[in-house]
């Protein structure tokens, strides 16, 4: 007799509920999810309505959800509804969404995530598509991390380039006030010298 095996729904990524799996397959379907779990960046999956099919739990701590409770839901309603400055993302915009309309896989570095208490934080996701044995899409998986100490390391030398890049001009601009004091002063000394020699060779009478 095949039995099913399921990982604790607090340890495990959420599925959609679905028929039972023979030993085999539920055997891999169970690798899979402990591969899920390992998995330190953010991953799920949904079909084509948008709809999340599955989620590891990584993805739902860094947005503040539990898994259980992303099944079905729209990610985009979730997480991806407003640009970094608050204002609407509509999903006809939206990588994600046309990942799984065209097909092609989406690679973005410059937008946010927002969480469940309504804060958010800058991400870096691929959307790949996903295709059935057919070849037709069913959905796309998207991956993603956090990456804010990244672009707070980025910000810190940004600054740091440009306090370095002042300094330089500050010190370029007081050396062209030194050359040009140099200058003068060489200039002086010349009248000066070219004076004394003119008085040398004319004597008053």
């Amino acid at each position: 007799m095949s039995q099913t095996y399921w990982l604790s729904p607090r340890d495990s990524v959420g599925f959609a509920p679905e028929a039972p799996l023979g030993h085999e397959l539920e055997h891999l379907r169970r690798q899979h999810q402990l591969i899920l779990n390992a998995v330190g960046e953010g991953i799920y999956g949904l079909d084509l309505a948008g709809n999340v099919t599955f989620v590891n739990p990584a993805a739902a701590a860094m947005i503040g959800w539990s898994t259980e409770d992303l099944i079905g839901q729209s990610m985009h309603a979730v997480l991806h509804h407003s640009l970094a400055d608050g204002s609407p993302y509509q999903r006809e915009a939206c990588p994600i969404y046309a990942a799984f309309q065209d097909g092609s896989i989406k690679r973005i570095t410059n937008e946010v995530f927002w969480r469940k208490d309504g804060t958010s934080f800058p991400v870096e996701y691929i959307s790949t598509p996903m295709r059935d044995e057919e070849g037709q899409l069913i959905g796309t998986v998207v991956t993603f991390r956090d990456i804010t100490q990244r672009r707070w390391a980025e910000e810190i030398l940004q600054r740091a380039n440009e306090e370095l890049e002042q300094k330089v001009q500050e010190r370029t601009a007081e050396l062209q006030a030194a050359n040009q004091q140099l200058r003068q002063l060489s200039d002086m000394r010349s009248r000066f010298v070219s004076m004394v020699c003119h008085e040398f060779r004319n004597p008053l009478n």
